[in-house]
């Protein structure tokens, strides 16, 4: 919590450097707790409206919607 944004950015890109390290070397990984707070904050961040519309470019419905489209042949 004292540290610099600076000392975070590093304490950060450690941690990452460690779990790419664990990953090469085919370790578990499942229970490493860096690993699973980066998947939920990525997740967090592309399911919500703001992740999804601005980096996903998300779109509920593509194209026009035409409920009651004619059968006939």
């Amino acid at each position: 919590m004292g540290c610099t944004p600076q000392q975070q950015t590093e304490i950060v890109e450690d941690l990452d450097y460690e779990l790419a390290r664990l990953r090469d070397t085919k370790s578990d990984t499942s229970k490493n707790f860096f690993q699973a707070m980066k998947w939920l904050t990525l997740t967090g961040y592309y399911t919500s409206e703001v992740g999804a519309t601005s980096e996903l470019h998300y779109r509920v419905v593509p194209g026009r919607y035409e409920p009651c489209y004619p059968l006939e042949p």
